[in-house]
């Protein structure tokens, strides 16, 4: 199981973003929040992912970038092998 926020968040994005990292359970909601648009119609803001499963609440927040080379750009240097 994972110790730290970034071991906790780098299994949740390993799974796609579909299991929880905490209670293994798969009811995973997300918010998405646009925080601003550019003139072509790159958005960029931040996704809420909260756990629903058996009152777990466990919550993240991952930034987004359209126009980022990866989505997810605090995941640039992540890898899904192991570490």
């Amino acid at each position: 199981m994972a110790t730290t926020e970034i071991e906790t968040r780098k299994l949740f994005w390993k799974s796609g973003f579909q299991v929880c990292p905490v209670c293994r359970g798969s009811l995973v909601k997300e918010i998405n929040t646009v925080e601003g648009c550019r003139y072509n119609g790159d958005a960029y803001g931040f996704i809420t992912f909260t756990c629903d499963s058996s009152g777990c609440n466990w919550s993240s927040i991952f930034r987004y970038d359209d126009a980022s080379e990866v989505y997810y750009y605090e995941t640039t240097y992540w890898v899904i092998g192991p570490e």
